[in-house]
């Protein structure tokens, strides 16, 4: 991954840092502050409005009330957690998948499947398919073709949990899934904190071409309720633990690894 990504990345990130504590700044303020040119802030603030993220009036910026406002608390602290670090992830699925080839693709819930979602929001021609709210709005000014898999809604974790009611589940085909877990110490698989979720997941790997989790390194120092699919069933996983940590040998054996 590029290390000018990564910057441009964290960036946009303490934009809206500073418009979460200031409420409205100046793009003057905004080119002091982090000590880029007035056409490189004008270029983030014009990507951070396509995203839905912020509103630009006569030289100011300032956030959507509902960025933060109609986000649950805890949703809002993952969101701002370590997102570097969940955007190196999500450019390292990049070299897995071929974004520009027309892809059916469906996507998980989470805040580190929600960045991957941003990052395919760059690309077209593809279809989307996802259960997570999170995802669907980083899609929201995407060219590509989006759908939403219905079912109850779980305010706490921004998405739509697995129903029988209203889709044909068994109909569907994706050329590839991206998962997040949450805690697998100790377990021999990707994980949920819900039943629901827990049946999604094994929904999406079942009717997926190849299959990919997403799992950052603390996940693997934290347990979970449900083992929802095992490594074994797994194509790819993509995380950033260390290459000398105790589970890379048994994912290795089990699956093929990709290490940030």
């Amino acid at each position: 991954m590029k290390v000018k990504a990564l910057e441009i990345q964290h960036r946009r990130d303490r934009i809206i840092t500073l418009l979460e504590r200031f409420k409205v700044l100046r793009v003057t303020q905004l080119v002091n502050e982090l000590g880029v040119s007035d056409e490189t802030i004008r270029k983030d603030l014009r990507v951070l409005e396509k995203q839905g993220l912020i509103i630009k009036n006569y030289g100011t910026a300032s956030l959507v009330a509902s960025t933060t406002d109609n986000i649950p608390k805890q949703v809002t602290a993952r969101m701002g957690h370590k997102q570097t670090t969940k955007y190196q992830l999500a450019q390292k699925v990049l070299e897995i998948l071929p974004v520009d080839q027309n892809k059916t693709i469906a996507l998980d819930q989470g805040t580190t499947i929600a960045t991957v979602a941003e990052v395919l929001s760059e690309y077209t021609h593809n279809t989307i398919f996802s259960s997570s709210l999170l995802a669907l709005s980083k899609l929201a000014t995407t060219n590509n073709t989006v759908y939403c898999l219905g079912g109850r809604y779980d305010r706490n974790d921004m998405s739509y949990q697995f129903t029988d009611l209203g889709i044909d589940y068994e109909a569907m085909h994706y050329d590839y899934c991206l998962m997040g877990s949450s805690g697998v110490k100790q377990r021999h698989g990707i994980c949920s904190t819900s039943f629901a979720d827990a049946q999604m997941k094994r929904h999406m790997v079942t009717h997926s071409e190849v299959s990919i989790a997403v799992i950052e390194a603390e996940k693997f120092e934290a347990t979970s309720l449900v083992e929802a699919v095992s490594w074994q069933e797994i194509d790819y996983v993509v995380t950033n633990i260390a290459p000398d940590a105790p589970m890379v040998a048994e994912l290795q054996a089990q699956t093929h690894l990709l290490l940030v």
